[in-house]
């Protein structure tokens, strides 16, 4: 869930508890709070879970420029802002480096980037730090060349090293634990893998391009994992006892329906639709 969605749910149940109060529960400080009180006290209580955050358009065209804003929470004097682009390739294209002057009063700061010169389709990774803390935010850029390598066919078993990931095979290795399943996760680029494990232990994992590509995170049990080593598509996460779910995210990742799934899928809704109207025609009287 990204800021917008957590500051409009936040803005909601703050709005929902101020209608179900009685009249006598309301504070002198607000005794007609409107929506953009709540969303600013939203946005306050918000802003004490995220240390930095930051806001670009869903998508951009080749020649557009992005624009990317966000804030502090509690800016630091000693560190700047850094916004970094990566590129589908898992290549850095832009810096903005913000020194701390350049940061408003309220911790709000904004930068732009040019995508004249940006080359390839495909989703771009949007980075900000300051400090210990960091954002990601993703965009898609499209009017370029299309880098996505070609999808595999599905394979039909995989072998005793290798993991089942929406119908692909990739090469992993476990000690300390068992990978119970593994699954795409098309939204946030990233292939999930559940474990279980009492000890602890080491995922190593292989994803081929063509099924993930620009790996550049690795997130155990959602937090971002300082053990994790990333070497192109090869990945080694160390993982603590009791640890339950792996996630490897990407710039590219591999839709969980393969051509041929989709085209099955299309003749069964086909079917069922063909078969519900004989259906009713049949048990329709006639005039």
């Amino acid at each position: 869930m990204d800021y917008r969605a957590v500051l409009s749910l936040l803005a909601v149940t703050a709005a929902a508890g101020a209608l179900a109060a009685p009249a006598y529960a309301q504070t002198p400080e607000c005794p007609e709070c409107t929506l953009d009180d709540l969303r600013e006290e939203a946005s306050g209580i918000l802003m004490e879970q995220i240390p930095v955050f930051i806001e670009v358009d869903d998508s951009y065209a080749i020649g557009d420029i992005m624009t990317v804003s966000g804030m502090v929470s509690h800016p630091d004097p000693t560190f700047p802002v850094i916004i970094r682009i990566i590129n589908p390739l898992n290549s850095v294209i832009g810096v903005a480096q913000l020194d701390p002057a350049m940061i408003r009063d309220d911790g709000s700061f904004e930068a732009s980037f040019n995508t004249a010169n940006w080359k390839y389709d495909g989703t771009y990774v949007v980075y900000a730090n300051h400090g210990s803390a960091d954002y990601r935010e993703l965009a898609v850029v499209t009017g370029g060349i299309d880098v996505r390598p070609a999808a595999p066919e599905p394979s039909a078993e995989c072998g005793s090293g290798e993991l089942d990931v929406g119908g692909y095979c990739v090469p992993y290795t476990i000690t300390g634990g068992t990978v119970t399943g593994a699954s795409i996760n098309g939204r946030d680029m990233s292939i999930v893998i559940m474990i279980d494990t009492a000890d602890g232990g080491v995922l190593t994992l292989s994803p081929d391009a063509s099924v993930q590509d620009g790996i550049f995170m690795v997130l155990v049990d959602g937090e971002d994992s300082n053990e994790a080593e990333i070497d192109g598509n090869e990945i080694r996460v160390e993982f603590p006892p009791g640890a339950e779910v792996i996630e490897v995210i990407g710039t590219f990742v591999i839709p969980e329906f393969g051509v041929i799934a989709v085209l099955v899928l299309a003749a069964a809704v086909v079917a069922v639709v063909a078969v519900t109207s004989r259906s009713r025609q049949a048990i329709m009287p006639r005039l």
